[in-house]
């Protein structure tokens, strides 16, 4: 079964290499810690394999933090993670790494994220938006759609705010 921090670092389109042996040790105490998914209302359709949590969505896991109006995650037939949605005004940190966006599906089986409306990775002072930003995990690629980004160089200084007037001439 895939772990719910597994799955919410595939949100953020993150991933894992392991160099050093220290590193994997790490990594391994983070996997052991647990995910902790709060929200004012959580129901479970046995039938449909759908858990819902409602309102406040606040995930906290060793990888990621994820905030959400709404959050459903769809199981297969072996109780595994088919698909995750969440929507309302979706939020994701994972290290120095903010998404937002309206709407966040990711589809385990494809490795395939989707951030929609207002789709936006921040890093730093580098941000791509668009309506649409799709990740494929497992391929290093990303689309978005209409694309727009802003690249900073690391060394050069950011532009200053023009300065407010003091109100009076000389």
């Amino acid at each position: 079964m895939i772990r719910a921090s597994m799955l919410l670092v595939l949100l953020m389109g993150a991933q894992i290499v392991l160099a050093e042996p220290a590193e994997a040790s790490a990594a391994a105490a983070k996997l052991a810690d647990p995910t902790v998914i709060t929200a004012k209302t959580l129901k479970f359709d046995y039938k449909r394999s759908i858990a819902t949590f409602e309102d406040d969505v606040v995930v906290v896991d060793p990888e990621v933090r994820m905030e959400a109006d709404k959050l459903s995650v769809v199981f297969n037939q072996t109780n595994e993670i088919k698909a995750v949605t969440a929507t309302g005004d979706v939020r994701l940190w994972h290290d120095d790494k903010l998404a937002s966006c309206r709407r966040a599906i990711y589809m385990a089986r494809t490795g395939e994220v989707i951030l929609q409306g207002d789709a936006k990775v921040a890093r730093g002072t580098d941000v791509v938006a668009g309506n649409e930003i799709t990740f494929w995990l497992h391929e290093d690629k990303m689309t978005c759609k209409p694309g727009h980004v802003v690249f900073y160089p690391e060394n050069r200084e950011l532009p200053k705010p023009p300065r407010a007037s003091s109100g009076t001439e000389g």
